[in-house]
């Protein structure tokens, strides 16, 4: 009996020391997480299980100030490894890390820069910002390269404050939507397959 109790202790032992943790800094993102119940664990301590999320493959993050409170960092992301399609709107993240997204809707953020050079599987990004005066927070990006997203048809750009956008790299893009970015100087769609481009606003 004591052998028995002894090896059942040992095991949970080794299982609690191989058990292996993502931090996530901020308590409204891991709120998100036990919400929606990905962090199984169900407790506010900065961290989750990395089983509980390396198999996530949608993760929907929308901010709804100011019934919930905004999300300012997305640190953990990166262990999301699966993830594909990643939703965070209408909140306060100025940085993300980013690798294997296919769609990226993060639409009213404070995002001062955001790097998809490694996002070779991306498909689809919306990064509109609120017309003047009516959000809090908005995207203040003024450059972004896609020049290695060659799988992108889809992009969403409203309000912002981009300088140049370049699509010669981007032979799949059906859909090009670029209202009101007011310093827009250089605009390249010449991909070698705009009989693709359905939408271009």
């Amino acid at each position: 009996m004591k052998k028995n109790i002894l090896l059942i202790l040992l095991g949970f032992c080794v299982n609690s020391l191989s058990a292996q943790y993502t931090l996530i800094p901020d308590a409204e993102f891991e709120q998100k997480l036990i919400t929606q119940g990905i962090d199984t664990e169900g407790t506010l301590d900065g961290q989750v299980l990395t089983d509980d999320i390396d198999h996530i493959t949608l993760l929907v993050l929308d901010g709804n100030p100011p019934v919930t409170p905004y999300i300012y960092d997305l640190t953990g992301i990166e262990d999301f490894i699966s993830l594909e399609d990643l939703r965070f709107s209408n909140n306060k993240v100025e940085q993300v890390d980013l690798s294997n997204l296919k769609i990226l809707l993060c639409k009213f953020n404070a995002l001062t820069s955001l790097d998809l050079s490694n996002n070779l599987l991306l498909e689809s990004v919306n990064i509109d910002n609120c017309p003047p005066g009516i959000c809090e927070q908005e995207n203040t990006l003024t450059e972004i390269d896609l020049s290695n997203n060659v799988n992108l048809n889809n992009f969403l750009s409203v309000n912002n404050y981009f300088i140049e956008l370049d699509f010669s790299n981007n032979p799949l893009l059906e859909s090009l939507t670029s209202s009101y970015n007011n310093n827009l100087t250089s605009l390249t769609v010449k991909n070698g397959s705009n009989l693709n481009l359905d939408i271009f606003n």
